[in-house]
């Protein structure tokens, strides 16, 4: 019998199974929905208090989310319990040539004025942070108007290390973001006819927050969770210091699955379009006389890559990534080659950790638990068990057609 080499290569049954294990293991890296409230209180009485403040530049200030926390994308760290909830305060009376010196120590008095925030501010090289230890922690950053009119969103001049200001986006990359997860992949035959196959009426709900994400963010969210685990690993250690930030591989995903989800192309099942996503990401970092670029698309003047290009440690943030990329590749296909659900597991926490893969393995034996009560139960490729709620089914939620949820068939 053929052994599979890649994921490409595995049964259909083994690909919609794993797809379900993925959608589980975001579930529980996302926030709670009491984490969220308690996070949107919380940052909106800071921006009300910034905003109350006496000084001229806080006029009218206003203070929104950005990166992960927009986008839900969030990632919880490993080996702590706290997200990062980036956040821009945007000083609609400052004006363009200030000093970010001045911006920064006007918002650094108001902070302190504050009984609890001056316990908890930290100063940081780009804003501040007030940490509330054990949940979260906020990170500030000041944004002054950036006089540019791009198609999308609200552009900002955001504090630099290496000069005063720098162009930035927030908005612009979240509506753009937001623009590419609305599509969805095109699926052949093939796959709903063995997804019909395979696929019983009796399927659990999945939580709330997951019904609403898209394909785009969850893989966004595994391919972050994973370049944390790689560079705790003995593969990436080596290169922890520079591994990718979240904004490129944010952005090479979303422009990877904006090419993938072309009307020319269909795909036989969800892992295979998940796998050409990763797999075409580094076709759209650009390079040439002035070095990498992976540009933000909404404003002109911020790179992604601006640190590969450093002459001292540029070189080691190019490697990171491309190791990353080929050594993530690698893991996944390892899956192929696993048998039974020890291994399968082992290889999965390989991947993504312990915790998520433990919490996955859980969700799934309380569904396995009911399906064996309704006798809808079997033993399926790579020695799996496989129950109505182990699978893509648990993410389309009860009998709606998969896609609802990771695309669109014929």
């Amino acid at each position: 019998m053929h052994k599979p080499k890649t994921l490409h290569e595995q049964q259909p049954q083994f690909k919609i199974e794993l797809v379900g294990w993925m959608v589980r293991i975001c579930h529980s890296l996302e926030l709670t929905q009491t984490q969220r409230q308690r996070i949107e209180t919380c940052y909106h009485a800071v921006g009300n208090w910034l905003a109350e403040g006496t000084h001229y530049l806080l006029k009218g200030a206003a203070i929104y989310p950005q990166g992960s926390i927009r986008l839900r994308t969030t990632v919880k760290p490993i080996g702590q319990d706290e997200f990062d909830v980036d956040l821009i305060i945007h000083l609609p009376k400052a004006y363009q040539g200030i000093s970010r010196k001045v911006v920064l120590q006007v918002i650094k008095d108001r902070l302190n004025e504050h009984e609890t925030y001056k316990q908890l501010l930290k100063e940081l090289k780009r804003g501040f942070r007030i940490n509330y230890a054990g949940d979260y922690h906020l990170d500030i950053t000041p944004a002054i108007d950036y006089h540019t009119h791009p198609p999308y969103g609200h552009p900002v001049l955001v504090p630099d290390r290496d000069e005063e200001w720098k162009s930035s986006n927030p908005k612009g990359m979240a509506n753009i973001f937001e623009e590419a997860s609305k599509r969805q992949p095109r699926y052949t035959a093939v796959f709903r006819e063995t997804f019909d196959s395979i696929t019983m009426s009796q399927v659990e709900s999945l939580p709330d927050e997951n019904k609403l994400k898209t394909p785009l963010q969850q893989i966004t969210q595994l391919a972050k969770r994973n370049r944390d685990v790689w560079a705790m690993s003995d593969q990436g250690k080596r290169l922890a210091e520079y591994k990718p930030i979240s904004v490129l591989l944010t952005t090479l995903l979303m422009h990877s699955y904006t090419f993938c989800t072309q009307e020319k192309f269909s795909y036989n099942s969800e892992l295979d379009f998940l796998l050409n996503v990763i797999e075409k990401m580094p076709s759209f970092i650009t390079s040439g006389a002035d070095g990498y670029h992976v540009d933000n698309p909404t404003v002109q003047g911020e790179n992604f890559a601006e640190k590969w290009n450093k002459p001292s440690s540029g070189q080691r943030y190019a490697e990171a990534f491309f190791t990353w990329h080929r050594d993530l590749l690698s893991n996944l296909n390892r899956l192929a080659e696993v048998y039974g659900e020890d291994e399968f597991q082992k290889q999965l926490k390989t991947l993504f950790g312990e915790r998520p893969v433990n919490d996955a393995a859980n969700a799934i034996r309380l569904n396995v638990s009911q399906q064996r009560v309704n006798r809808n139960i079997r033993v399926g490729s790579g020695g799996l068990l496989l129950a109505g709620g182990a699978g893509l089914s648990t993410a389309a939620h009860a009998t709606v057609r998969p896609n609802n949820f990771w695309g669109r068939h014929p």
